[in-house]
């Protein structure tokens, strides 16, 4: 499950992001602590990263400049 799960994160990460922990929990039906974990792991392994207002969006995503 934990590779199914995380790739599902990774699904909603990419095409809802920026997305919270509990909105991905509510999402895939999922409890928001075992989401946060998994989060957590996709992070350090640089999979996904936090936006500055919480929300997590897709590592490879570049955040637009002022200039865009």
């Amino acid at each position: 499950m934990s590779r199914k799960l995380d790739g599902a994160i990774r699904s909603v990460v990419d095409n809802h992001g920026p997305v919270t922990a509990a909105e991905i929990a509510t999402t895939l039906d999922a409890h928001p602590v075992t989401v946060r974990r998994h989060c957590q792991r996709l992070q350090q392994a640089g999979r996904i990263e936090t936006e500055s207002g919480g929300g997590y969006i897709d590592a490879n995503q570049t955040e637009p400049t002022a200039a865009d």
